[in-house]
């Protein structure tokens, strides 16, 4: 599993593997970087709003989001 070869080649972190949907409510605490790949293109609006809502909640001050994803017109 690459989360397994990534806590072996990684220090300081905390990899989480689950939907992000119903993990990023179990997260405690704030983080300098959370990251989302191709992951937030299958929420509605209404869905991608309070994500992102709830992922701001969890940045440090000056935290960053990175969000990589596939783009539809």
């Amino acid at each position: 599993m690459v989360l397994d070869f990534a806590a072996t080649k990684l220090q300081n972190l905390e990899l989480i593997n689950g939907d992000m949907v119903d993990e990023i409510d179990r997260i405690q605490g704030k983080f300098d970087l959370i990251v989302a790949g191709y992951t937030i293109h299958h929420l509605d609006e209404k869905g991608k709003r309070a994500l992102f809502a709830s992922l701001k909640e969890r940045l440090y001050s000056g935290g960053l989001l990175v969000v990589y994803d596939v783009v539809h017109r």
